[in-house]
């Protein structure tokens, strides 16, 4: 997806306020006592000095950029400071220095503790320096997402935002940088209710303060965008996406660099929502818009290829897929690529050829990708590739009825997926389903149905995506078949019907599948009259 420039804890630097900051401009104040195992002492190399002066040297060195001597002589300063005055303004200012130099080294660990130490006697002894406790609150809220600390960054936010209220106004530029980061880590923590709640109430605050088309709005309609499609709500995520592209537009305009990103956003959006029209036009205008910007060879255009190649495969219109991907290959090589997009796209073909009934040719595609997945020295561990890669390969097997490979890969694939997204992710669907089907293939029906309930009751969770449950229903009526219990079989497949109805037309490529298991039952049960009704419909789907 697109990566808008976001103001992700600019305090350091934030945007929506006429004085920008950078952590090497904080105006520091002439400032107390730390204690002496705080830190660890310095080697002393002024004893005979006066200490302001190894302070104002200090403060000279950092402003050089000559980090670690600043480092050096702010330190000797504080442990010259330890047994005197308890609340000397130039020892918390001298810590905020070492942090600030710090975090330039990226020590980024060792530069918190300097910064906490800062905050937490400002506060106890200087709890007039509201702008200063403000700026370490939002320092220290940055390091801590920097390090992946996200629930302490958070507390850290709503307490800046608590202060920067009463400080500031309910209505300062800032609170909409604040709001904005909170959003974005409510977002990595996977709490995408939250994170529309803070990105809703910068906007809100934005667009009060800047008018409705400011370019500032840009970012948070696309997080919005982006949490709106965790949660499921595409529709809503193509409302955001969209008010976006017409922000960017208005400010500069069609051709703005982050036009394209975004429509491949939305051609995203539109195939997890199974609309591949839709889909598919986003994609290749997305596609147009790149090749305006740079050659249609550049390797900036290889993500705009490789998705409309997936839009292609799974409209199951396997020519078009293999060319995409084919083009994808070919710029990857005249620009001397290979990753482990290399290893997808070759996978990609792999399963475009088993559509077109080639599964040879596939197998050695799929083989291909795998090997290059694992061995090649410049494709870097990508797990979600690989374990796509596992899961076309588990299907290539299913297809020759080579079962015992088949689960191998597929069950390989599996266990990359619980890995990242753990046990009950929806991202497990698609190797539940195909477990559930080998399984049945296998006549091993209670590991099929116990496969196919999971996957049953995983989707029943995520109202939103209804479809993913119609998918599990329909592998679970087909482990049923496969046992002999055609009544509750066609129970489940019923009501998976009836779930893809609700958003599909009969003749939509995902009643496919379905279509095919639903008339095999009857065949077999010669129901000459459902027969007749399921081959219509079956004929009736435009491929």
């Amino acid at each position: 997806m697109l990566k808008v420039t976001k103001v992700i804890y600019s305090g350091l630097r934030h945007s929506f306020r006429t004085n920008k900051i950078t952590i090497s401009q904080y105006k520091f104040r002439p400032i107390q006592h730390i204690p002496k195992f705080y830190f660890q002492s310095c080697p002393t190399n002024h004893n005979n000095q006066d200490p302001q002066k190894i302070y104002q040297e200090g403060i000279n060195k950092f402003d050089q950029g000559k980090y670690d001597e600043s480092i050096s002589l702010l330190q000797e300063f504080i442990n010259s400071q330890n047994n005197t005055d308890p609340a000397k303004i130039e020892v918390v200012e001298a810590n905020e220095r070492i942090g600030s130099a710090l975090y330039h080294q990226k020590k980024f660990k060792d530069s918190f503790g300097y910064f906490k130490y800062a905050l937490e006697t400002r506060e106890k002894f200087f709890p007039d320096n509201k702008n200063e406790i403000i700026r370490d609150l939002n320092i220290l809220a940055m390091l801590c997402d920097h390090s992946q600390q996200h629930q302490e960054a958070i507390e850290y936010n709503e307490k800046l935002l608590s202060i920067a209220k009463e400080t500031l106004g309910e209505n300062d530029p800032f609170i909409v940088n604040v709001c904005l980061n909170l959003g974005g880590l409510f977002e990595k923590t996977k709490n995408y209710s939250s994170a529309v709640d803070y990105y809703s109430y910068s906007l809100n605050l934005a667009k009060q303060r800047f008018g409705d088309h400011h370019p500032s709005l840009a970012v948070i309609y696309q997080n919005l965008g982006n949490a709106y499609m965790k949660m499921s709500e595409y529709i809503l995520a193509v409302e955001e996406y969209l008010k976006c592209v017409e922000i960017i537009t208005i400010n500069y305009g069609e051709n703005h660099a982050s036009i394209p990103g975004l429509y491949l956003s939305i051609s995203d959006v539109y195939r997890f929502q199974k609309k591949y029209q839709y889909a598919l036009e986003f994609g290749l205008n997305a596609l147009e818009s790149i090749v305006k910007q740079y050659e249609p060879d550049h390797p900036s255009v290889l993500p705009y290829y490789l998705q409309i190649a997936v839009v292609y495969l799974e409209m199951r219109d396997f020519n078009k897929a293999i060319d995409f991907c084919e083009k994808f290959l070919t710029i990857q090589k005249s620009s001397g690529i290979e990753n482990s997009k290399s290893a997808l796209a070759l996978s990609y073909i792999g399963t475009a050829l088993d559509g077109l009934g080639n599964y040879n040719e596939g197998l050695k595609s799929h083989e291909k990708a795998l090997n290059l997945a694992l061995n090649a020295s410049s494709c870097k561990k990508d797990d979600n590739s690989l374990s796509k890669i596992y899961f076309n390969l588990g299907q290539n097997y299913l297809l020759q009825k080579d079962l015992p490979k088949a689960l191998e890969n597929i069950e390989q694939s599996l266990k990359i997926l619980k890995k990242i997204h753990g046990e009950d992710s929806e991202n497990l669907l698609d190797c539940l389903c195909s477990l559930c089907q080998i399984y049945s293939e296998m006549g091993k029906f209670e590991e099929a149905i116990k496969n196919g309930n999971k996957a049953v009751r995983i989707t029943k969770k995520n109202k939103k995506s209804k479809w993913n449950l119609a998918k599990a229903l329909e592998y679970l009526g087909f482990a049923y078949y496969k046992q002999g219990d055609i009544e509750t079989a066609l129970d489940n497949l019923s009501e998976s019907e009836a779930i893809r109805s609700d958003f599909f037309q009969s003749d939509h490529i995902e009643f496919l599948g379905l279509y095919n298991k639903i008339l095999k039952i009857y065949e077999e049960n010669k129901d000459q009259q459902k027969i007749a009704e399921y081959t219509k419909k079956l004929n009736s789907i435009k491929t």
